[in-house]
């Protein structure tokens, strides 16, 4: 099964390593939402989408994340406006965004679970294992 993972090249060494691990209460996104809806619920696991473009835009969030100065504004999508937290790390300065494109096996693609707080067109699932760095058939740059 094709999916795609969005994340930042900063974590790609270890991602080639050990593979995609999910995400830990210190690991997640340290944001403030001004969307009306809040935060996010954040499941404690891997992030994955049949969508390009999804897979592109939250690449870009991850690494404007990483790059941004505590207290920052960081991006309007989504539908909110998103700010890195002022407690937040330090920057990245040379996090870019990349997304990977995964064959998950089948094993894997049998325990997915729908992403809930996400809408439905971003077709997004999660998976609280990890995603062996095999499953890895190309690293993209988005455009």
């Amino acid at each position: 099964m094709r999916l795609y993972h969005g994340t930042a090249s900063t974590y790609l060494p270890s991602i080639e390593k050990v593979g995609l691990v999910p995400t830990t209460p210190d690991r997640v996104f340290d944001i403030e939402v001004d969307s009306g809806a809040g935060n996010p619920y954040t499941e404690h696991a891997v992030y994955l989408t049949t969508d390009l473009n999804v897979a592109k835009m939250f690449a870009e969030l991850r690494a404007a994340y990483l790059r941004a100065t505590p207290g920052a504004h960081i991006s309007e999508a989504y539908g909110g406006m998103f700010w890195k937290a002022p407690t937040a790390p330090k920057p990245v300065s040379d996090a870019n965004p990349i997304v990977l494109a995964l064959d998950v096996p089948e094993n894997i693609a049998a325990k997915l679970h729908r992403d809930d707080a996400s809408p439905d067109q971003y077709q997004a699932f999660w998976y609280p294992g990890i995603i062996p760095a095999t499953a890895i058939k190309d690293i993209l740059t988005p455009a």
